[in-house]
């Protein structure tokens, strides 16, 4: 099944009161959240003798092969605009991916060319772009996918960061 990324909080995890044991050692399981991005992880401590203790590193969420949507962030009925991808290969291989875009509210100027083919050099990345028209709907939701033909396959799916994007109806209103 497609997992699609849509989770982006800002902050991946936070708790006020870490209990540690008596030499002053914890341990926390997190789940991370859809953003790749490096998250910054600061820990501070405080003994019951008023000792203080930090410490800073950081932790690099990726995929080896990974889709960004690059959309506005709204549109109006009936603006004709280009969405497109950045398709990355973290991988020390060539890669050949498909890549679709999938939704609704939006129509494709060719609807037969929502899935295109690109071939992405080991450690490089490419743009796809799709024209089409914001149609007549309250928002366009639209998921971005790129999946590998090698072996193993690879696959990545996502939204555009804040969602659907509203789609916005410019009225007048007239008073007679």
């Amino acid at each position: 099944p497609v997992v699609v990324r849509e989770e982006f909080p800002d902050t991946a995890y936070w708790n006020p009161s870490l209990i540690t044991s008596a030499d002053g050692r914890g341990q926390v399981t997190v789940t991370l959240p859809d953003s790749l991005t490096t998250w910054q992880v600061d820990v501070r401590g405080l003994t019951l003798d008023t000792r203080v203790g930090q410490a800073e590193t950081q932790i690099v969420a990726t995929k080896p092969l990974l889709i960004r949507p690059v959309t506005p962030r709204f549109l109006v009925s009936g603006d004709h605009v280009l969405l497109s991808a950045i398709v990355n290969n973290n991988t020390s291989e060539p890669l050949s991916v498909r890549v679709s875009l999938q939704g609704e509210g939006f129509l494709l100027d060719e609807p037969e060319k929502s899935t295109q083919q690109a071939d992405i050099l080991p450690n490089a990345r490419t743009r796809v772009h799709w024209w089409g028209t914001a149609g007549n709907a309250a928002s366009a939701d639209l998921v971005f996918s790129v999946e590998s033909t090698g072996t193993p396959p690879l696959q990545d799916s996502a939204r555009p960061v804040w969602g659907a994007l509203p789609v916005l109806q410019y009225t007048a209103p007239q008073a007679f």
